[in-house]
C-alpha cells in the first residue's frame, strides 16, 4: 500500500510540474503565435501599429483601436520576414475593444485560451507584444488588481506594456492566455490593463460574415434616424442608424390606433447587423395596423444595441405621431 501511495503522489507532482512553465519556456512556446500588426490608410501610409495572436486556425485576435480608421492591414510573425495581408473582420466586440481578424494565407500554432474567471491578485503573468515596433518583447509581472466597472471587468497587471503592445497576449504561469493587453496609464507606475480572456471565448462563439477593413470602421456613436417627419404619414418607413461595423441591433416597432378604443400591437420586430460602413437599416416597413388594415396613428420605435453576448447595452426610443 505504501508503494502505491508513493507512486500516486509522485504522478500528481509530475503533472503539476509539467503544467507550470519557466518564463523561458513560455516565451519560446508562445512567440510563434504572436504577430505584429500594421494598419494603413487609403494612401498606404502607416496609421497604426499593434500586436495580436492566433487563437484558432486563420483567426487573430487584437483590439479594435489597433485597426480603427484603417483601409488595409498586414501582419508578420515575430522574428520572421514574410508579411501577410489581413482578409477582413469576422468578429467584433465594441464594448470590450476586441476584434477577430481573418488571415487565411498563414499557418501557425494557436495559443490556448485560459479561464480568466479563475485568476487571482498576485498571480504571475507574462506579456508579449511589439512596443514601439520592437518585435517580440517579453515582460513579466503580477496581477495587481481585478477592476470591475458595472458589468465590465479589467485586469490590472504590473507587466510593462506600451504603445504597440495593444492586442498582445497576457499569459499565466502555464502559458495560457488569460487576457489581451489593452492600455497603460502613462502617469502611473506599472498601471497596465488587460481585457479578460472570457470575452475572447465569448466572441469566438459569435463569428460573423467577413467584413472588409475600411476607413469607415470606427467606434461610431449608436444612433437612430427617425423614419419620417412628425405629423407626416407614409405607407412605408425605413428605420436606419449608425453603429460600429458588426454591431447587432434589435428593432421593435409598436403601433397605436385611436378608434372607438385604443388598439395597440407590434408592427415589426427584427435583428439587423451594422454593415462594413457602420450603417444599419431595416427593409421597408408597412405602417398600416395589421388588425384593422388601416393607417397607424402612432409608432413607438425601440432600438436596442447588443453586445457580443446578446445583452442590451443601450436603448434608443422615439415616438412618431401621424396625422390622418
Amino acid at each position: 500500500m505504501k508503494i502505491i501511495i508513493v507512486i500516486i503522489l509522485s504522478f500528481v507532482m509530475d503533472i503539476a510540474i509539467c503544467q507550470v512553465q519557466t518564463p523561458t519556456q513560455i516565451a519560446k512556446a508562445s512567440f510563434p503565435s504572436v504577430v505584429l500588426i500594421t494598419i494603413t490608410d487609403d494612401k498606404g501610409q502607416l496609421i497604426s501599429l499593434g500586436s495580436g495572436f492566433f487563437i484558432r486556425d486563420n483567426i487573430v485576435v487584437t483590439n479594435i483601436h489597433v485597426i480603427e480608421g484603417g483601409k488595409k492591414g498586414y501582419l508578420k510573425l515575430i522574428g520572421q520576414t514574410p508579411v501577410y495581408e489581413i482578409d477582413g473582420i469576422i468578429g467584433i466586440d465594441t464594448i470590450h475593444d476586441l476584434v477577430l481578424l481573418s488571415v487565411k494565407s498563414v499557418k501557425c500554432p494557436s495559443l490556448i485560451i485560459g479561464d480568466s474567471n479563475k485568476i487571482e491578485v498576485g498571480d504571475e503573468v507574462y506579456a508579449i507584444g511589439n512596443p514601439l515596433g520592437l518585435e517580440g518583447t517579453f515582460s513579466e509581472g503580477i496581477i495587481g488588481g481585478i477592476r470591475k466597472i458595472d458589468d465590465y471587468t479589467l485586469i490590472q497587471i504590473s507587466a510593462p506594456i506600451s504603445h504597440g503592445s495593444s492586442g498582445g497576449p497576457i499569459l499565466n504561469s502555464t502559458g495560457k492566455v488569460i487576457g489581451v493587453a489593452v492600455s497603460t496609464f502613462i502617469e502611473g507606475q506599472n498601471l497596465n490593463f488587460a481585457i479578460p480572456s472570457i470575452y475572447v471565448t465569448t466572441l469566438l462563439d459569435h463569428i460573423i460574415p467577413l467584413l472588409q477593413l475600411s476607413n469607415n470602421i470606427t467606434n461610431k456613436e449608436f444612433t437612430m434616424t427617425l423614419p419620417a417627419d412628425k405629423g407626416t404619414f407614409s405607407d412605408t418607413i425605413v428605420i436606419a442608424g449608425e453603429a460600429t461595423a458588426g454591431t447587432k441591433v434589435n428593432i421593435i416597432v409598436n403601433y397605436v390606433v385611436y378608434a372607438m378604443f385604443k388598439i395597440k400591437g407590434v408592427l415589426y420586430k427584427n435583428t439587423v447587423v451594422a454593415n462594413d460602413k457602420g450603417v444599419w437599416s431595416t427593409d421597408a416597413i408597412k405602417t398600416a395596423a395589421p388588425l384593422i388594415g388601416g393607417p397607424s396613428d402612432e409608432l413607438t420605435i425601440i432600438v436596442d444595441q447588443l453586445d457580443a453576448n446578446g445583452k442590451i447595452v443601450k436603448t434608443i426610443t422615439n415616438t412618431v405621431a401621424y396625422k390622418q
